[in-house]
């Protein structure tokens, strides 16, 4: 950032000098004398340097980007060129008028305070260092970071700053602001220290910044900034990977540049449509052959593989097609979750494939204990406000009507972080707010991005994520002293201190985390604030998803037969163990449920496209059945659409059948154990029903090496929910289900989903 503005610093003193001669041209009324009439001078010359400053500064962002640096410094080059262009048609200019007023000056120029030529005397010794200097910057960046320019400071210290300090020096002591003053009938200055000294708020103002605001309007800052956008959009969509031709592209006719930029601005409406096209409508899906779907402007398109070429796909090594750095890219975990060295490793995924099942059966008690006071809580405090909100909201019969996703969001939260944090901090109601908020602060920061050139990235990401810091200081405030203190009392342990000996750690996140930091001697994994901050990609991950599966879920089932709600609520109260909680056992025997929730997953889907890989390795990737090599930055995905509502797949696919998968597992449990053995590949068939069991067909939780890895815990936390719900309330079946609206790749579930419920009268 810093030597992105070193950079681009001389072109503000750069549109000042071109405003300066436009003024000595009105001032000594010599406009007869200019090549360029005084109206198109400045503007000319302005444009210009915004080129100039736009090329450079979008060239020094793309510097910052690996794989794009050696397009960053060409783009800069090619920006120092445009700079010293303009400014040798302005020397030229400036000398021209000079000669012609010198041999025949106007009545204007010949006052005794009119000093023009000292003026311009200025405009040529600022434009030639000015000039000098951006010389200098092309045989530097043309030599490379290996050229003897670029190996030693000193060069930059003398023809980059020694002249701009020379500039600045020259341009406070002959200041162009007195030409304004001049203008305006004022009393001029001999100078610029006598200005300081009258009126220091003037010499701010009327330096190089205060020349550009005073030429400032609403229409040029518009145009400006619309250029600045376009250009940078430019950039974009040169420097992003070319994919190879024999795929096809879907959206608006992609040969032209205006409909690259269309397509990009109509991916937020017309993704999913383009998604569907691919597969069902042109075939491509279906026939086993990719295609390629536009994105948001700034990343590159998506490559759309089929359900035949995912084997393929999970076979790739991490060091060729990455999970981590696509996730990265879409979500900009750099900003959004707090810094680039916490978006380097994964983590805390690695915490959770390590600890999470292995511990999982041992914590159902505690789960189950959380979702019961989460649900009794959520619904009771809903219901009261319900009705003292509105007494309609409660019917004759005592069903009161409540906001579904409010009901889920308020219960979610409080059992995931019974499993990260522990209780009590898990039912702080601060420190829940904040982690909710930050993810829907992350999920909001990520459209906004995407509609954003890749140079504004820096800036306007560590803006809009002000809010992300925030709420982690806020849930920080709960958590850093119970992390401070397990760390602590761990160490001791591990240190041996005979006051621990006997000392049992909680089963939480917090407590996977410092024991596998400790495992692998990683102090900067063991730093509380890094601890902190990996529980934020967690909660992001965790919430909405699981929320967005609950809704849903409850939302097909409400809408289906009435006999669906009975079914369900039968079986849970036929497993449910008579003493005691849930065991991990009895919450597996609920196939039914199971089941309802695995078919929600596939016909409601929450996103057109999933398993998002980017490409790596230097060397592309490269496919030996079709030939096409993808070069490092594409994106490829999965149709997730497509695969879950296909005909040829699943019997009437876009249908909610609930026990679309239980019918099988329970016709198969019903065989003997003979005929069982005698089928042992049916058997693992059957085995691959379960909702948290990924296939190339099922892909609600991802698929292979990188599948979600709290899918376990989902299964069972959504399961005693709606025990929660089914043996302690009534719920009313719904007429129709309320449909969701899609964004890009996403879907917006029906917010406004309303449920009508009430508590059993025998609990």
């Amino acid at each position: 950032m810093q030597s992105v503005l070193i950079l681009i610093a001389p072109a503000l003193f750069a549109a000042s000098i071109y405003m300066t001669l436009g003024r000595i041209i009105l001032l000594t009324e010599g406009e007869h004398h200019s090549l360029i009439r005084r109206k198109w001078l400045t503007k000319i010359f302005v444009f210009g340097d915004v080129a100039s400053f736009m090329l450079q500064s979008s060239g020094g962002g793309l510097m910052a980007v690996a794989d794009l640096s050696k397009i960053g410094e060409k783009i800069i080059v090619g920006g120092l060129f445009v700079q010293l262009f303009f400014f040798g048609c302005f020397i030229l200019v400036s000398a021209v008028f000079h000669i012609r007023m010198h041999r025949n000056p106007t009545r204007k120029s010949l006052g005794s305070r009119v000093r023009w030529q000292t003026y311009l005397t200025t405009l040529y010794f600022t434009g030639v260092l000015i000039w000098v200097r951006s010389l200098f910057r092309v045989v530097e960046f043309i030599e490379g970071n290996d050229g003897h320019l670029m190996r030693s400071e000193v060069w930059v210290f003398v023809f980059d700053g020694m002249l701009m300090l020379l500039v600045l020096v020259w341009m406070n002591w002959f200041h162009p602001g007195e030409i304004g003053l001049l203008i305006r009938g004022e009393r001029g200055i001999t100078n610029g220290l006598e200005l300081i000294k009258d009126l220091l708020w003037r010499s701010i103002t009327m330096t190089v910044l205060g020349d550009i605001l005073t030429e400032v309007t609403f229409t040029r800052v518009l145009l400006f900034g619309s250029l600045f956008l376009l250009v940078s959009f430019i950039v974009d969509l040169l420097t992003q990977p070319r994919y190879p031709s024999e795929i096809p592209v879907l959206g608006h006719s992609s040969e032209k540049w205006f409909s690259r930029i269309r397509n990009s601005l109509a991916y937020f409406t017309q993704h999913q449509a383009w998604i569907g096209e691919g597969y069902e409508k042109k075939q491509y899906g279906k026939n086993g052959l990719p295609f390629i779907a536009p994105a948001p402007i700034s990343r590159p398109p998506d490559v759309i593989l089929p359900r035949s070429q995912i084997a393929w796909m999970m076979d790739q090594p991490d060091r060729v097609l990455s999970a981590s750095h696509a996730h990265d890219k879409i979500l900009y975990s750099e900003y959004n979750f707090l810094g680039k060295d916490l978006a380097a490793e994964p983590f805390a995924n690695r915490v959770l494939q390590k600890y999470l099942a292995r511990n999982l059966s041992s914590m159902i008690p505690a789960i189950e204990d959380e979702v019961n006071g989460a649900v009794e809580h959520a619904l009771e405090t809903m219901m009261k406000a319900a009705a003292e909100k509105d007494p309609k909201n409660v019917d004759g019969e005592g069903y009161t009507k409540v906001n579904l996703w409010d009901l889920w969001l308020a219960i979610v939260p409080r059992v995931t972080n019974r499993l990260l944090v522990g209780n009590p901090a898990c039912r702080n109601p601060d420190m829940l707010k904040s982690m909710v908020s930050f993810t829907d602060n992350v999920v909001m920061n990520s459209f906004l991005l995407h509609g954003f050139p890749k140079v504004l990235h820096p800036i306007i990401g560590r803006l809009i994520t002000i809010p992300n810091y925030l709420h982690w200081r806020k849930a920080s405030r709960v958590l850093l002293p119970i992390i401070e203190q397990r760390l602590n009392d761990m160490q001791r342990q591990e240190a041996g201190d005979p006051e621990m000996k006997n000392y049992t750690p909680p089963e939480d996140f917090i407590t996977w985390d410092i024991r596998l930091a400790m495992a692998e001697k990683k102090p900067f994994e063991l730093d509380p604030v890094v601890i902190s901050k990996r529980l934020l990609p967690i909660n992001f991950a965790a919430i909405h998803t699981t929320v967005l599966t609950g809704q849903s879920w409850m939302l097909d089932f409400l809408s289906s037969s009435p006999s669906v709600l009975d079914t369900l609520r039968s079986e849970i109260l036929e497993h449910k163990p008579s003493e005691g909680h849930w065991t991990k056992q009895a919450l597996s025997s609920l196939v039914r449920v199971d089941s309802s929730i695995r078919e929600s997953q596939r016909v409601s889907n929450f996103a057109a496209n999933l398993i998002e890989r980017q490409v790596i390795a230097p060397e592309g990737l490269h496919h030996p059945d079709y030939g096409w090599t993808l070069p490092r930055g594409a994106f490829v995905t999965v149709n997730l659409q497509g695969t879950h509502h296909d005909d040829e797949i699943y019997e009437h696919a876009m249908s909610y059948d609930p026990w679309r998968y239980s019918r099988v597992r329970e016709e198969w449990e019903a065989k003997s154990a003979e005929e069982k053995q005698e089928k042992e590949e049916e058997t693992k068939k059957i085995r691959g029903l379960g909702m948290v069991t990924t296939s190339d067909a099922h892909l609600a939780f991802g698929h292979g090496r990188h599948a979600c890895p709290g899918r376990f815990f989902v299964a069972h936390e959504l399961k005693l929910i709606m025990a929660a719900f089914l043996l302690n309330y009534d719920i009313k079946a719904l007429e129709k289900r309320p449909k969701p609206q899609w964004m890009g790749a996403t879907i917006i579930p029906p917010l406004d989903a309303c449920i009508e419920i009430r508590r059993k009268k025998s609990t």
